[in-house]
């Protein structure tokens, strides 16, 4: 390195971005100022034993003081979702930050930041000098975990996380040395039936078979479906969709029309609406229970894999060229 070069600050704050790093709320307390909150980065462990953190603060910060004066602190890391509440707190001149917020309090009856991904309620142990900036060191007094992913801040921008693919071979090698088990059909198939499964239970209380489902959700949002659609979109045969079709019809859920031509348009009625609402709020809510350990990031790219793979298999696999008599 050059050391008569003259420093550039930009390019150095630059190249610290290539460092991920969490996104946390650090909260405090005191009697003169109430209660503040920051968003930072900065935050980082030290020792387990004793169980030491810190985190640091530009001088410049309309909440130093509070900081300085506050012997408690709390570190909020914030989870994959939470991407407001970071620019909320990282707005400066907000007269009252926590407004809005349904805060629980923690140590030195400090804010505990809602839904967070984890907890830690610290002791002010050390505050040193950084620079522009002080670095203060606390020790964990409380921790608290849950099962949210934490967000990410990386080269200037929000990110989440994602598990390395070198890992993810890793694992999966050490899951199952078996062919059966380790064959995506078999692993297709096992994971719909058993996420269809869970979900009859609802269907059966509303007294809705799978294939209504399946078609009621399809015609309320592919307006005006013919049976041919619907019966790739609902995989079912045409003729006993058209069974069940008629069915439906009879109980008011679905309307059949034909135009000039004896082309068939099936349409939702309100009673079939009635039925479909209920349930399209119980699967969202199945959906997310049953996704609950994953991030929103692979949440998203289990789903695009999905869709890539069905959009790939539907590929013919061979293109037929057909040539002209000669």
């Amino acid at each position: 390195m050059d050391t008569e070069k003259a420093f550039d600050a930009t390019a150095f704050r630059h190249a610290l971005g290539h460092f991920a790093t969490g996104v946390t709320i650090i909260t405090a307390a005191d009697k003169n100022e109430g209660c503040v909150g920051v968003t930072a980065n900065s935050f980082n462990s030290v020792s387990l034993n004793p169980p030491l953190i810190l985190w640091s603060l530009n001088r410049n910060s309309g909440t130093l003081s509070t900081y300085e004066n506050s012997d408690y602190f709390i570190v909020n890391i914030l989870a994959d979702d939470q991407i407001e509440l970071s620019n909320h707190f990282a707005r400066p001149g907000v007269e009252n930050k926590f407004a809005d917020l349904n805060c629980d309090t923690g140590v030195g009856s400090i804010p505990l930041i809602p839904d967070c991904a984890a907890y830690f309620q610290c002791q002010k142990r050390f505050t040193y000098e950084g620079g522009d900036h002080l670095i203060f060191v606390g020790e964990v007094v409380d921790f608290q975990t849950t099962d949210r992913s934490g967000l990410l801040y990386h080269q200037g921008q929000y990110a989440v996380s994602e598990r390395h693919p070198a890992a993810k071979a890793d694992s999966a090698e050490t899951t199952s040395k078996s062919f059966v088990q380790d064959y995506l059909d078999y692993l297709l198939s096992q994971t719909a039936n058993a996420f269809e499964k869970q979900f009859q239970a609802e269907l059966d209380k509303q007294k809705v078979s799978r294939f209504e489902w399946r078609i009621l959700s399809c015609v309320s949002e592919y307006v005006a479906v013919d049976y041919e659609e619907l019966s790739t979109l609902t995989l079912v045969d045409r003729t006993k969709l058209e069974e069940i079709v008629s069915e439906m019809q009879n109980k008011g859920w679905i309307r059949i029309e034909s135009d000039h031509v004896k082309a068939v348009k099936l349409f939702v009625e309100e009673t079939g609406m009635n039925k479909l609402i209920p349930l399209m709020a119980a699967a969202t809510a199945h959906e997310a229970s049953v996704m609950v350990d994953y991030s929103a990031a692979e949440r998203r790219q289990l789903k695009d894999m999905l869709r890539n793979m069905l959009r790939r298999i539907n590929e013919p696999l061979f293109k037929v060229v057909e040539s002209g008599s000669s």
